[in-house]
């Protein structure tokens, strides 16, 4: 498995690290465990896996195991197993539980093809795993794929669920099944970079860079999968967006086409104005998205209804020519090549005056989805500078410094615990601690000041 802070994100089966003789050793030992016992249902039992021992002859070589634990219920990996040995185990555990034997291994049937697993995650792995909350207002897994997640899918203007504080951040469970691990792993990575999830920070960018990462897919080493795979490849590079330059600024383009698109059709005062009609004809339109902390200008311009020019962060995109658009779907080329994307808005983009803004945009080459900044900011909306505020919901749970203590960057202020786990948050300045207006035991919400920090003379 690939793990973080100890916690499994891809999982699969059957594991490529085992060879025969210690697969049926382990199967034999699990066995004997739940006999001793005498376990009569369905349940799990964990092992570690050693490095390979060499082999004095130069043969192979053997691997040593260690028994950890038996968990007397099914684990989150399950469907894996379901997915290479064709049963289903939560049916098998119920049977079993109303009065039923435990099928021979031979009334199962052997094992077919290879299936993995990922954990879509609501965290931000650029920012240390930093746990995300918010509404959801669109989620949508394509391919043939299982997914056992929280919500349905949300094209309509319905959200599809909330992800708050008080629960794990795991959103969804993704399975793939394929005749070998490697068609397995394209299919699931195909279908994680085509995933929509609107309103909260995945997980899903890294997902998909590890599942096509050489050392995961297999080059010669024996490292493929192994729980020290995030230690080896940091998760800030893994996680950065997948689209990037000229993938990104197209699908950028084709967000702000569509809502060109859809106030032309809204527009029932000027129907008769060409699209993109400006008294200064030089002049381009503009409008600005965001991914992460990162602005993005699209500029550009219409001439009789025509897309005559398109720029992304003042590049001038080669040959544009606007086939079709419409709020939800861009049929656009570029220098000669014709691509398609789907596009999905939360009202923002159009009215540009909600909050929580997103438009989506899926292409051949994955999904993005984009912030739309207000046009109109909220007066007092930002903090006051020294300010340290709290980047998610959560509750306080200890606070290390007290009006007039002093402090420098990087020390501890205060621990918030939010979605099961803990978050420290520190000092991004040095200076003198003005105030704490929470304690221990407070609720805050995202954007809450937690510690105001002065320079001394009361600045």
């Amino acid at each position: 498995s690939i793990q973080r802070r100890h916690q499994k994100i891809i999982e699969e089966a059957p594991s490529p690290s085992l060879d025969p003789d210690t697969r049926t050793a382990l199967h034999a030992a699990a066995v004997a465990a739940g006999a001793a016992i005498g376990y009569t249902n369905a349940g799990t039992v964990e092992f570690l896996l050693g490095p390979r021992r060499p082999d004095p002859a130069g043969g192979a070589g053997g691997q040593e195991f260690f028994f950890l634990e038996v968990n007397t219920r099914l684990q989150v990996e399950h469907p894996v197993t379901e997915a290479v040995m064709g049963v289903d185990l939560v049916r098998l555990q119920l049977e079993v539980a109303a009065g039923g034997a435990v099928p021979d291994q031979a009334e199962i049937g052997p094992v077919e093809g290879h299936a993995l697993e990922a954990r879509l995650y609501a965290e931000d792995p650029t920012a240390d795993f930093l746990p995300s909350t918010g509404v959801v207002r669109a989620f949508d897994v394509p391919g043939p794929v299982r997914v056992d997640g929280a919500f349905d899918d949300a094209a309509g203007a319905a959200p599809a669920g909330v992800v708050s504080q008080y629960y794990d951040p795991m959103v969804a469970k993704v399975i793939a099944h394929g005749p070998d691990r490697v068609i397995a792993a394209r299919r699931l990575a195909a279908s994680l970079a085509g995933t929509v999830i609107d309103g909260i920070a995945t997980n899903r960018d890294l997902l998909v860079r590890t599942l096509r990462h050489p050392e995961f897919v297999g080059d010669g080493t024996d490292n493929r999968g192994d729980s020290e795979f995030l230690i080896r490849n940091p998760a800030a590079e893994l996680g950065r967006p997948l689209l990037e330059g000229d993938g990104l600024a197209l699908a950028a383009a084709a967000a702000v086409l569509a809502a060109q698109a859809g106030r032309r059709a809204a527009d029932a005062h000027t129907p008769g104005v060409a699209t993109g009609f400006r008294n200064v004809l030089t002049t381009p339109q503009r409008t600005t998205l965001t991914i992460g902390e990162r602005p993005i200008e699209v500029a550009y311009r219409f001439v009789r209804g025509r897309l005559s020019s398109l720029a992304v962060d003042g590049a001038e995109l080669v040959a544009p020519a606007l086939h079709a658009a419409t709020a939800d779907a861009v049929d656009l080329s570029i220098d000669g090549v014709r691509r398609t994307f789907e596009v999905r808005s939360t009202s923002g983009l159009n009215a540009g005056d909600a909050e929580d803004a997103t438009v989506s945009v899926r292409g051949a080459d994955g999904s993005v989805t984009f912030g739309v900044p207000a046009r109109f900011a909220e007066p007092d909306a930002s903090a006051a500078p020294g300010s340290t505020v709290a980047a998610m919901p959560g509750t306080i749970v200890a606070v290390a410094v007290t009006p007039g203590d002093r402090v420098a960057e990087g020390d501890l202020l205060v621990t918030m615990e939010a979605m099961k786990m803990e978050l420290a948050v520190t000092a991004t300045t040095g200076g003198v601690v003005g105030s704490v207006p929470i304690s221990v035991g407070d609720t805050v919400e995202a954007g809450q000041v937690l510690v105001v920090i002065e320079d001394g003379d009361g600045n």
